[in-house]
């Protein structure tokens, strides 16, 4: 047992010496869990923990922290100690020679207490981002926090809060909206790799032209630009390498035409009230509808809101909070990822989406009938760019053959392009292909 009646510096730092105290079982253990990459490591920890250990909440007043022994021989496990054996063969494995960076995350889930009451290991979080936490039923899950903390046990901690009574997680946080922003976290990467890839290869994507197709009609050159990529002129490349954000974007369920359905994943009302809200500012600033209470908005209305801010800002947004926050400064913004570690940190990035949000979402939460649709005419980070791109890609095949003088250019970008659309419609992409072909034969047969 920590002391009597413990404080929450108590047993923080308790953990920390339970940790140091220890170290010698761990590194006589720790080769048992050696092998494979980092992934493979923590996935073996994960699943051991699970089923191995003995897993008990316990009292909020009688709090203990116990040694790998004790643990392995029937002792009772909470999340602390859980943390303290992961992170302990882990530390062990490091001074081993394995490469791997590891922390303690404290977080609350109660969104008007940042009092931590859960603790798990996260392993190379700027990098891989690996959850170690079996008292979830999933490895490596994601589970929506309000409130975090991360602590490198070889330097000391502040104070923080009680830790080790948290349940199993029905009665942590919502596994759909949990889904809904991890998916949406992937969208956001996904396209910020989407529009990179795009001004490199000077060709478009299927998120890329997404964008560009749900952008505001305003825009300078839209109606032009749209006419550019849905002609024959536009090749599509979808080539993101395999398991790359833009790839699982693309691959995913939740972005309408682009990667999946608009509708219907979820029933009933399943969200937090900031996604709800964010509902209700697209339908009232972005759609001219007036619709102020956000139990007017459907789970249904969520996906394609969200949407809408990410592709005109290029970062993520969980809700009203993020939108709120870029109108006001990046710092506004960015110090949200103490609440959601999935918030955009990168400076530039942040920076293009303040330009945008301060510029044209003006008065949020301010719902006079003046400001209905005032929002709509929103031209995002990307959009103008993308109306350039396709302006330069305006020609026909026809013109590209007679401005060039040779076929093999235009018979390589339709090569290289993915073949999500019929080059002819109607006409499946090989047989357009087969035509292409003999027309280029029959025209030098002729010569």
């Amino acid at each position: 047992m920590i002391v009597d009646q413990q404080s929450c510096n108590d047993i923080i730092q308790q953990i920390l010496v339970k940790h140091e105290e220890c170290k010698g079982d761990y590194d006589r253990i720790a080769g048992y869990f050696e092998g494979g990459d980092i992934w493979d490591v923590s996935e073996r920890l994960w699943k051991f923990c699970r089923k191995n250990f003995n897993y008990v909440i316990e009292d909020e007043e009688f709090q203990f922290t116990s040694c790998p022994y004790t643990m392995l021989t029937g002792g009772d496990v909470d999340c602390k100690n859980y943390s303290l054996f992961i992170g302990g063969v882990l530390d062990a494995l490091r001074r081993r020679g394995y490469r791997c960076h590891w922390q303690f995350r404290f977080t609350s889930y109660a969104l008007l207490d940042p009092t931590p009451g859960h603790v798990f290991v996260v392993v190379n979080p700027t990098s891989d981002d690996i959850w170690i936490d079996p008292v979830l039923d999933q490895f490596n899950r994601h589970l929506f926090y309000w409130y975090h903390r991360n602590r490198n046990p070889r330097k000391t901690l502040q104070t923080l809060g009680a830790i080790g009574f948290v349940s199993r997680p029905s009665t942590v946080g919502s596994t759909a909206e949990d889904s809904l922003l991890q998916q949406v976290k992937d969208y956001s990467d996904g396209l910020s790799q989407a529009i990179t890839l795009g001004q490199q290869t000077g060709s478009f994507n299927s998120i890329t032209k997404g964008i560009l197709q749900s952008a505001s009609k305003s825009i300078p050159g839209i109606g032009q630009a749209l006419q550019v990529v849905n002609s024959l002129s536009v090749a599509v490349n979808d080539k993101f390498g395999a398991g790359s954000p833009a790839a699982k974007a693309l691959s995913g369920s939740l972005y309408g035409g682009i990667v999946g359905l608009f509708v219907g994943l979820f029933s009933g009302r399943t969200f937090n009230s900031d996604q709800y809200w964010a509902g209700v500012y697209y339908k009232f600033y972005v759609l001219g509808q007036n619709v102020t209470d956000p139990n007017r908005i459907a789970d249904s209305d969520v996906i394609p809101a969200l949407k809408w801010f990410v592709d005109r800002t290029g970062v993520f947004i969980s809700g009203r909070e993020h939108i709120i926050a870029l109108t006001q400064s990046p710092g506004a913004y960015t110090n949200y990822y103490k609440v959601n570690a999935d918030t955009t940190t990168d400076a530039t990035r942040v920076t293009a989406a303040y330009n945008v949000a301060s510029r044209y979402w003006q008065s949020p939460g301010n719902f006079n009938a003046s400001l209905l649709g005032s929002w709509a005419g929103t031209i995002g980070v990307f959009d103008n760019g993308l109306v350039q791109l396709a302006a330069k890609l305006g020609m026909t095949p026809e013109q590209y053959v007679a401005a060039t003088g040779t076929a093999d250019q235009v018979a390589a970008q339709y090569t290289d392009a993915a073949t999500s659309t019929s080059l002819i419609p109607g006409i499946p992409n090989i047989a357009a292909a087969g035509i292409a072909a003999l027309l280029i034969f029959l025209s030098l047969s002729k010569n």
